[in-house]
């Protein structure tokens, strides 16, 4: 799994037009190292034993879906396959602030125990039948403010999509992460590319320099170093330019 996830962080650096920052400095009085990603949907920031994620979404927005798609845990799911790890706490955007620069994975877990009580299991049954139960599409008293999350079911159904595309059309899964309406990120060796995750038919006839999610329905394609915005059924609706906006 970590040389698996050494392999994805590269790709996903490069299609996703990652950046990466090391900061070093080393003093009498204070000697420290940081590691930060900066990716289109945040911040990866690495703490002593653990990795800290930073998305541009609220807390609640974990468990908003259309049907059985949690676009926001999809998401998670792409970096915890890029960071090489099998699982992933979730809490508020402010439970990190909390923390010290030096404190360790164990720190945090207590002082989230210590805050709000021990971690429930994430479960996708268990938010539906939450909506079921209430007749409410989201309701803040029905969900924690501490998740634990394992992806059992999302490993089994990345697993079984990469062989089903592989063997279609030779190219590589690189997520679950949906573009348009339904879908997937693809590689093979001349480029990226949309696949359909029903059919399993290509979006684009030849391979692209890279996709990067925009806004709903919408995303960034580059050619030669240039950014244009594309539809879900990939109709170019922008001229191409230097820089894209988030």
């Amino acid at each position: 799994m970590a040389e698996y996830g050494q392999w994805f962080c590269a790709k996903y650096n490069r299609h996703f037009h990652s950046t990466v920052s090391y900061n070093c400095h080393t003093s009498i009085d204070d000697d420290g190292f940081e590691v930060t990603i900066n990716i289109p949907e945040g911040l990866v920031r690495l703490h002593p034993g653990f990795w800290e994620v930073f998305i541009p979404y609220h807390y609640v927005q974990l468990f908003l879906h259309d049907g059985n798609w949690f676009w926001i845990r999809d998401k998670v799911f792409n970096l915890v396959l890029a960071l090489g790890v099998k699982e992933a706490w979730y809490c508020d955007e402010y439970a990190m602030d909390q923390l010290d620069e030096d404190n360790n994975f164990e720190d945090f877990i207590q002082m989230m125990i210590g805050w709000v009580g021990e971690p429930q299991e994430y479960s996708i049954k268990q938010v539906l039948a939450n909506e079921e139960r209430t007749g409410s599409y989201i309701n803040d008293l029905e969900y924690g403010p501490f998740y634990h999350d394992s992806f059992d079911e999302y490993f089994d159904t990345y697993q079984t999509l990469s062989n089903q595309i592989f063997d279609a059309k030779g190219v590589v899964l690189l997520g679950l992460s949906r573009f348009g309406q339904n879908y997937l990120l693809v590689e093979d060796r001349c480029g990226v590319n949309l696949i359909h995750r029903d059919t399993l038919e290509l979006l684009f006839n030849t391979p692209k320099e890279e996709i990067v999610w925009y806004s709903g329905m919408q995303y960034f394609i580059r050619c030669n170093e240039k950014y244009a915005r594309f539809e879900g059924d990939g109709k170019q609706i922008s001229p191409y330019e230097e820089e894209y906006v988030f």
